[in-house]
C-alpha cells in the first residue's frame, strides 16, 4: 500500500514562534506514542511562491491510510489532544488546513556537481478537476522529468486525494522563485506521455524543515 500523510497547515496567530514550536515539539513527542505513526517533520514556509500559504506545514507519515485511520480513534491520539490542547503554545496556533493523502510518486535524482546555493524545498498544494488517475500522473511525471533537466532538482514526491495534490521538490539550490516560474511554464508545454490536465494552485512557498521526528 502507498505510503499516506496527514498534511497539518497552521498559522502562528500571535506572532510567539518560539511558543508553537515548542507545543509541536510536545505535542509530537506525545503522539509518537501511537505505534501507527512512523515520523512527522514541521516545516516553516518562508518565502510565498503562489496564494497565501501557511506559516507552517507538519506532514506526519503512516504506512497506509488505515493505519492513519487506526491512528485518529486511537487512545494514543485522544490523550495527546486532551494533554496538549490546553498547554502553553496551543493559542499561538490557527490550523488552516488538515487533508490525507497517498503517494503516488517518488522521485530522487543525483545532486548536480557544482553547488548552486543552498537546498530547499518547494511545497505546493493545487487541485485537477479531473483527479489523479493515470493519464494525469503520466502528464504531471513527465513534466518534472523535463524540469529536472534544467534546475538543481533532486527529489520530487506527490501525493493526492481524489482531486487535491500536494507535491514537495528538494531542490540543491537555485532562486526559488525563477523555478517556480520555470515550472509553471513547464507545465502549459504539451507533456510527452499522458493527457493535458489543467490544475488550480491553491497554494505554493518555499520552505525550511524546522523539526523532524521519528520513532
Amino acid at each position: 500500500m502507498p505510503l499516506a500523510i496527514n498534511l497539518v497547515c497552521t498559522r502562528c496567530t500571535d506572532q510567539n514562534h518560539i511558543a508553537l514550536r515548542r507545543w509541536y515539539a510536545d505535542h509530537v513527542h506525545l503522539l509518537l506514542a501511537a505505534p501507527e505513526l512512523r515520523q512527522a517533520t514541521l516545516y516553516r514556509c518562508r518565502q510565498p511562491l503562489a496564494g497565501q500559504p501557511p506559516d507552517y506545514f507538519c506532514m506526519y507519515e503512516f504506512a497506509s491510510l488505515d493505519d492513519f485511520l487506526a491512528f485518529e480513534h486511537g487512545e494514543p491520539k485522544a490523550r495527546a489532544t486532551e494533554l496538549t490542547n490546553a498547554a502553553a503554545g496551543r493559542s499561538s496556533i490557527e490550523i488552516v488546513q488538515r487533508t490525507q493523502y497517498e503517494r503516488w510518486l517518488h522521485r530522487k535524482w543525483p545532486a548536480p556537481a557544482k553547488k548552486q546555493g543552498d537546498a530547499w524545498r518547494l511545497a505546493a498544494c493545487f487541485e485537477n478537476e479531473a483527479g489523479w488517475q493515470l493519464d494525469a500522473q503520466r502528464w504531471l511525471a513527465d513534466h518534472l522529468q523535463a524540469l529536472q533537466g534544467c534546475t538543481p532538482l533532486m527529489g520530487a514526491q506527490v501525493f493526492s486525494s481524489e482531486g487535491q495534490a500536494f507535491m514537495v521538490l528538494d531542490f540543491a539550490g537555485g532562486d526559488a522563485a525563477v523555478i517556480w516560474q520555470l515550472l509553471q511554464d513547464q507545465l502549459a508545454l504539451p507533456a510527452l506521455y499522458g493527457q493535458a490536465q489543467s490544475i488550480q494552485i491553491r497554494w505554493a512557498a518555499n520552505a525550511v524543515q524546522w523539526q523532524a521526528w521519528a520513532r
